[in-house]
């Protein structure tokens, strides 16, 4: 039986046989592909008196050419694209944004990154790429989760500074970026956008880059700080292309049914964000030691929340299910925290999710009390979002802002309306 191994197949033949008057011997001729060890080792055995067919079943003429014509098809040039290629994927070492009006403030520590056209909002990113032990980048795409929704996109640049530190960027030290490598297309709350980088990174190495927008809207993503919804680089890279090496085996060992070998399975996926139907928002109960959570959904169903001082959570509540029904409406109430900490939280539901943050109230013995007063927000789109956006900003900065927040009124320009 000759068995050969060829892009990604297992051939086998019938043996060869040479009948003779004195004896019958059997031959056999095993092919294996480089890096596949054979099952034998090669011997040769000279069975006597063997009982054979008085015909062969497989000249060994027609064996040798059907052989020559397998070897020669997998070596055509359409054979080689099917060469396998392998995917990794690398988080940042590094992110932070920065912000023109705040020119000594570093975000490096904040769960989003941000860009804006005007003031200015640029967000920084440093890659590491290794373990490709030799092997030709074929692509390069950065990955981004989206947590807002615009039609506009954004731009990532070149960057050759490798000094700057995710703790201490600033916009009064920050380096400027180089030329712009990838534009992405609109942003979807919740889900990927991805940027092609493969024209700038082409080998193993330390990478920059800057992120930036021209429109002068807040636009935000998630940071390595986010965990699970961190920035990915994705590196697909091209596998050699398998040699031949050609073995004789000679063995009256039977050899077993020839079949394709199983595909590996693939992992199941994890959990993907969702925007609910409204919510999750967050009710004082009145006590700095609980929090509860209030949200709506399309259907009825089960959820569970998970809670915890940091992105990995670490807590989580049983099964919740719908207090109303008819509306579809889900609360929980987590008891238990610190008085004055920041928590990070998610509601679930299969393979569903909305996530969050929240800051507890001061404890009952605090002395002072920290809290944002802004207005007017106005109507106009681009001043009421720059004023969320440092709303935003704010809230994640430190955690007084999150326990008050005051609106002090709205400019009233005719009359007694506002039109």
């Amino acid at each position: 039986m000759v068995t050969i191994w060829i892009s990604g197949w297992l051939i086998e033949f019938p043996e060869f046989h040479r009948h003779s008057s004195e004896h019958n011997c059997i031959f056999k001729t095993k092919y294996a592909v480089q890096g596949v060890s054979t099952k034998n080792s090669p011997n040769f055995e000279r069975l006597e008196k063997t009982p054979m067919p008085t015909k062969p079943r497989f000249t060994l003429l027609t064996s040798a050419l059907v052989l020559l014509a397998v070897m020669l098809f997998s070596s055509l040039p359409g054979r080689a694209a099917q060469a396998q290629t392998n995917s990794l994927t690398f988080t940042p070492i590094a992110d932070s944004y920065i912000y023109e009006p705040y020119p000594s403030n570093n975000y490096g520590s904040l769960t989003s990154l941000r860009v804006t056209g005007s003031p200015v909002r640029r967000s920084y990113l440093r890659f590491t790429v290794s373990g490709l032990n030799g092997a030709a980048i074929q692509s390069a795409r950065l990955r981004l989760l989206a947590t807002i929704d615009n039609s506009a996109g954004i731009t990532a640049a070149a960057l050759a500074d490798n000094t700057w530190a995710e703790s201490g960027l600033t916009y009064s030290n920050a380096p400027a970026p180089g030329a712009a490598i990838a534009s992405s297309g609109p942003l979807v709350n919740g889900q990927w956008v991805e940027l092609d980088l493969s024209s700038y990174i082409k080998t193993e190495g330390t990478y920059n880059l800057t992120l930036a927008t021209t429109v002068n809207l807040n636009l935000t993503m998630a940071s390595r700080e986010s965990g699970a919804n961190a920035p990915q680089l994705v590196i697909v890279t091209a596998g050699a292309v398998p040699t031949f090496a050609a073995t004789a085996t000679l063995s009256a060992t039977p050899q077993p049914t020839a079949t394709r070998p199983a595909p590996t399975p693939t992992t199941a996926a994890g959990l993907t964000r969702v925007n609910l139907t409204k919510g999750p928002q967050l009710v004082y109960t009145g006590s700095s030691t609980a929090m509860k959570i209030f949200w709506q959904w399309s259907s009825n169903t089960s959820f569970r929340v998970d809670w915890g001082a940091t992105s990995a959570y670490g807590s989580s509540s049983g099964t919740v299910s719908a207090f109303d029904t008819t509306n579809r409406l889900y609360s929980y109430t987590i008891t238990g925290l610190a008085p004055g900490t920041k928590y990070y939280y998610r509601v679930v539901t299969g393979k569903s999710y909305a996530s969050g943050t929240f800051f507890t109230a001061p404890s009952a013995s605090a002395t002072t009390l920290k809290f944002l007063s802004y207005g007017d927000s106005r109507t106009n789109t681009s001043t009421h979002n720059t004023v969320a956006g440092k709303v935003n900003e704010l809230y994640q900065a430190d955690p007084g802002y999150q326990t008050l927040n005051m609106m002090t009124g709205d400019l009233i320009t005719t009359g007694s309306s506002d039109s």
